[in-house]
């Protein structure tokens, strides 16, 4: 879910994504015009032209004019959709550590609470569009190749967190996030924060990694780290010993 106000903020401070015409962030300019500053639709529709021509060197006025007048159009219809304050409770937390894995978690994160603000309803189904991916993983700061992002949906599946919308169903572009849980304790409160994801790994106090060998969770500290201090000192130990056999064994030989 993009909070329509940020989204608004950006465009405004920064201009068009790659610098190009495109109808959604017309809309949301449409929306601010005719919504913040209260323009009506002819200021609105030259306000958008004026911004256009600034912001893209490639705007042509007779082949977008009539994109501006729909985006203007609906605009009026609708007000700017706020974001609104929602919370991430102690069952989902754990729902989420199910994936072992915290990049994958942070994702999963991102996803929910998108699908949580998104939500008009009061039942516990969160619906995710696909279509949003992309945006996830950046606000979650990662980055995943075509084989890890599939790993990452199968896992998903396989645990029973996700299931894909039936076909036929109006949202059938979407995921039902099965691990949506507001039954058990608030533990996590998201407000209009643009760093979602720190709010996840604060709450553990830092970026987790597991342990290979015994598998629990430890804070990171540093990128190189795969095992807990504990599993750790037991392997540093074993190397330990195996070396000094080996080197016994070459003296008495």
């Amino acid at each position: 879910m993009i909070d329509e106000e940020n989204r608004i903020k950006s465009i405004i401070r920064n201009g068009f994504t790659n610098s190009k015409f495109n109808y959604y962030e017309i809309y949301l300019l449409a929306k601010y015009f005719l919504w913040s500053c209260n323009y009506d639709k002819k200021s609105t529709q030259k306000s958008i032209i004026d911004f256009c021509q600034l912001q893209d060197k490639n705007f042509n006025l007779i082949n977008d004019q009539n994109l501006i007048n729909n985006a203007v159009d609906k605009a009026f219809k609708n007000d700017i959709k706020k974001s609104k304050n929602v919370f991430i409770t102690f069952n989902e937390i754990k729902n989420i550590e199910k994936l072992k894995n915290f990049k994958f978690q942070k994702l999963a994160f991102i996803m929910l609470v998108w699908a949580k603000k998104s939500s008009r309803n009061s039942s516990n189904l969160y619906y995710f569009s696909r279509d949003n991916f992309s945006l996830a993983m950046k606000t979650a700061r990662i980055k995943m190749g075509k084989r890890e992002f599939n790993d990452f949906k199968f896992l998903m599946t396989i645990l029973d967190l996700i299931e894909p919308c039936k076909p036929g169903f109006k949202l059938r572009n979407y995921d039902i996030l099965l691990y949506g849980d507001d039954r058990s304790k608030k533990i996590i409160e998201i407000g209009n924060e643009t760093n979602i994801v720190e709010k996840y790994i604060n709450y553990y106090g830092g970026e987790i990694v597991y342990c290979k060998n015994c598998g629990i969770m430890v804070i990171k500290g540093s990128n190189r780290q795969k095992f807990c201090s504990k599993c750790f000192e037991v392997i540093r130990k074993n190397k330990k010993k195996s070396f000094m056999a080996k080197k016994r064994k070459n003296v008495d030989s």
